[in-house]
């Protein structure tokens, strides 16, 4: 069957020499198969075959809509020529020269295709204050903006002087963007026009998860600037955010808002503080004092000792150190890397407690370390990692290894 689907796709990529003389695009794209998300690829080259002669006919074959299989494939062809015939070609998109049943494919094939320098051009497409319904125009910005995080500087100066209906769709298109980029802009935006706060952290805060890590330290510095202000008119945002993000530095900050006389922040201040920490803790707050107060002894005093013993020859010690860092529940990131690195010379024994940890302390980036412990000869610690990597995952790991490189944690990933 392989043998078979490489054929057809050579045969496919032969087809435009064959289409630009007799067929022309319509023919080519009535033969050309869009099921499958291949298959959608390879109609998308063959349509760039035809070259950028034939760009004009490709746009007039997009429905008024553009939300078919082969619209898709036509919009991704637009993708495959090359920029300078694009910039000249999308010169002739603006409000004047399209009618307006053409607006949405072509904000679909500036979505495929468009660079920084169309981000602006999407915008006048969608009309003055008409971006915030548009859900064509929302994805043409997260997808520039995560092709070209330079687009989001553009974004984010545009955000802040636009009518509502395009702030709108210029914070969405950012947070959709899921890039680092994008989501410092959102925070910047917060900060630059406070109308905007609660739009632009609400929107960030339904896509964290889709972020990259590690989490860029500026964009947790800029939230934690904002967190610090009790009467900020995104607190509740930055409060969940600041779990979410699972920022420990955040953690005093939090454990203001949880001693303060606001009801809402106090319970959101809660849920984050037993977001990072994995703590069970009531909502009293002299009991989260008085175990930051020891988390932050114990990280001045103890782990300096803690982290040799872990590293060191003396296998009783490293047992011993493995049972101090599984009672920290701050820095839980640093402790996983400590961990990880210990993981990869550790004996059967020390190796079974570090996998138990590293599930327990819910650490995504300790994945590939686990995986490489599937292989291990002892049973005991194939057991281990298996468990810590269901634990992750939320998937149960069969006995034998699987490839686990492009699986992510249903919850935060760290």
């Amino acid at each position: 069957m392989r043998i078979v689907r490489t054929i057809a796709a050579a045969f496919v990529l032969l087809l435009p020499a064959q289409a630009s003389g007799a067929e022309g695009a319509a023919e080519l794209l009535r033969r050309l198969d869009t099921r499958t998300p291949e298959a959608l690829e390879h109609a998308a080259r063959a349509l760039a075959a035809l070259g950028p002669g034939a760009m004009p006919e490709l746009f007039d074959l997009l429905g008024p809509e553009a939300r078919g299989a082969q619209d898709e494939a036509l919009a991704r062809s637009f993708a495959l020529q090359p920029k300078s015939e694009l910039q000249a070609f999308f010169a002739r998109f603006t409000r004047a020269a399209l009618e307006p049943q053409r607006i949405a494919p072509a904000l679909l094939v500036l979505r495929e295709a468009g660079s920084a320098r169309e981000f602006t051009r999407c915008l006048e497409l969608a009309g003055p204050g008409e971006g915030e319904g548009t859900s064509e125009l929302v994805a043409a910005l997260a997808a520039i903006c995560a092709r070209e995080p330079a687009a989001c500087e553009l974004a984010l100066s545009a955000a802040c002087s636009a009518q509502p209906g395009d702030a709108e769709a210029i914070v969405h298109g950012l947070a959709e963007a899921h890039n680092g980029p994008a989501a410092l802009a959102l925070a910047q935006l917060a900060l630059r026009r406070p109308q905007l706060s609660c739009v632009a952290l609400s929107a960030l805060l339904s896509e964290v998860e889709h972020l990259p890590r590690p989490l860029d330290a500026d964009l947790l510095g800029l939230l934690r600037e904002q967190l610090a202000h009790e009467d900020h008119p995104a607190a509740q945002e930055l409060l969940l955010l600041a779990g979410r993000l699972e920022d420990d530095e955040s953690v005093p900050l939090l454990l203001k808002r949880l001693a303060g006389t606001r009801a809402d922040q106090r319970a959101n201040a809660l849920w984050s503080l037993r977001r990072i920490t994995g703590l069970g803790l009531g909502p009293d707050a002299a009991a989260w004092s008085l175990w930051f107060q020891e988390e932050q002894q114990w990280w001045k005093d103890r782990a300096p000792a803690v982290l040799a013993l872990l590293h060191g020859e003396d296998l009783a010690a490293q047992a011993r150190a493995l049972g101090e860092l599984g009672q920290r529940f701050w820095h839980r990131q640093q402790v996983a890397d400590e961990l990880v690195e210990y993981l990869a010379h550790a004996r059967p024994d020390g190796a079974r407690m570090a996998c138990g940890l590293l599930g327990k302390l819910g650490c995504t980036s300790a994945l590939p370390a686990l995986q490489a412990r599937l292989e291990d000869e002892n049973a005991g610690v194939k057991e281990s990692a298996r468990a810590a990597i269901a634990g992750l995952t939320g998937k149960k790991i069969p006995s034998r290894s699987v490839g686990l490189a492009g699986t992510t944690h249903a919850g935060a990933a760290r």
